[in-house]
């Protein structure tokens, strides 16, 4: 795996639990701490997740962070393995807010 694609794992995850603890802390909406013009990832897809998904835990989403997970859909296909509700997941991925996927 480049250097490259492992820290934009890291910066993804970063972004993601930065943004869940500030809302959390401040009971802000994460709406209002999340930019609004990544140009590669909205990490408030993996908020989403793990607050409409009952049985998704943060630590179980940064399990799957490993060297396996290069892609977007690579992410999905291992958030899939940790909960019963997978159709959660794609509903969530497919919203419009969520448009802003990067290509590969």
């Amino acid at each position: 795996m480049s250097r490259v694609k492992d820290a934009r794992q890291r910066e993804m995850w970063g972004c993601s639990n930065g943004a869940v603890l500030a809302s959390m802390a401040f009971t802000k909406p994460i709406d209002d701490i999340l930019e609004k013009d990544l140009n590669w990832f909205n990490p408030g897809f993996l908020y989403d997740v793990v607050d409409e998904i009952e049985d998704l835990s943060l630590q179980e989403v940064f399990s799957c962070m490993h060297n396996n997970t290069t892609s977007i859909e690579k992410l999905v296909a291992e958030l899939k393995t940790k909960t019963e509700f997978d159709e959660k997941i794609d509903e969530i991925y497919n919203r419009k807010k969520y448009n802003d996927w990067p290509k590969n």
